[in-house]
């Protein structure tokens, strides 16, 4: 399945990965504790975590970020999608295949194998995460992580006027205008994902090109 943002031309920049860690970042390492990899890992482009920085620096204080996933292999994406789709069947065991695969692709990039449409993850500009208030408690952001229902959607809870879905929207707001004063582009379908310098930030910022393409992770440290 093609992507809108496929189109945008990928001129790479060839700027390193670098390890989230050193950051001062809490790690979920959410995709390791899933299976979907046997590697335990955090990385991204080093502009993205540079700029990670800037916008934990405009929380509250003692605030913090929860990085659930940034850069991941294209084997784990796959596998990711694979998972995801086994999900839907079970929330919708009335749907056939196409239906299922169509779910699926409205929260996750398919796997092409053509380096001129990378899953977005797979060029270190993609990253997930919350916000972690000063006790290390996760904001009520009214979902769960990669949860493929349309409670991830962006806007699910703007319409809705009682106190708790009120409170939800605000910390959702205040996720994605930390993020967007950094440059980061949203997506309306999952509140916890961010991009920058992918094709899918340019595509949604009406840049030309787009300046992180798939890039492999070498001499990962493999967790057993």
């Amino acid at each position: 399945m093609d992507k809108p943002y496929f189109v945008i031309p990928i001129e790479e920049n060839d700027e390193p990965l670098v390890d989230l860690g050193s950051y001062g970042f809490e790690l979920g390492f959410n995709y390791y504790t899933s299976g979907f990899t046997t590697y335990k890992n955090a990385l991204a482009r080093k502009t993205v975590a540079d700029k990670l920085v800037n916008a934990k620096n405009n929380l509250s204080t003692g605030y913090n970020f929860k990085i659930y996933d940034p850069w991941r292999s294209v084997e784990t994406q796959q596998n990711m999608v694979d998972g995801f789709a086994r999900k839907i069947r079970i929330l919708h065991p009335e749907w056939n295949e196409d239906q299922v695969m169509t779910e699926t692709y409205e929260f996750a990039a398919p796997v092409t194998g053509d380096p001129k449409r990378p899953p977005n993850h797979n060029t270190g500009g993609a990253t997930d995460l919350t916000i972690l208030d000063e006790n290390r408690t996760e904001l009520d952001m009214g979902g769960e992580f990669d949860e493929t229902t349309e409670r991830s959607f962006l806007s699910y809870y703007a319409d809705k006027d009682d106190e708790v879905s009120r409170k939800i929207q605000a910390n959702r707001m205040m996720l994605q205008k930390v993020m967007t004063d950094e440059g980061f582009a949203i997506n309306k379908n999952e509140w916890w994902h961010f991009d920058y310098g992918n094709q899918r930030w340019a595509y949604l910022t009406g840049k030309e090109k787009a300046f992180y393409g798939g890039v492999d992770a070498l001499e990962l440290p493999k967790t057993e």
